[in-house]
């Protein structure tokens, strides 16, 4: 799964209160991308983007397991 589609699809639906918009406007834009990011270590970064959700803690989790590795 990659950070640039599924993950914004998934971020997009759990978005009623639209507390993610920047998140999943980042992801789109490929920040978090293994190799469109022009960070060094994307997954880090996403990682502790999601930690101040509690509630995306199971994709937080995701992240971290590579499930979302490109």
């Amino acid at each position: 799964m990659s950070t640039d589609v599924e993950l914004v699809e998934v971020l997009t639906k759990r978005n009623s209160e639209n507390w993610y918009d920047d998140l999943i406007k980042r992801a789109a834009a490929g920040e978090f991308h293994d190799f469109q990011s022009f960070h060094a270590a994307p997954k880090l970064v996403l990682a502790e983007a999601l930690a101040k959700f509690p509630e995306l803690n199971d994709i937080r989790n995701d992240v971290i397991n590579g499930k979302y590795d490109e």
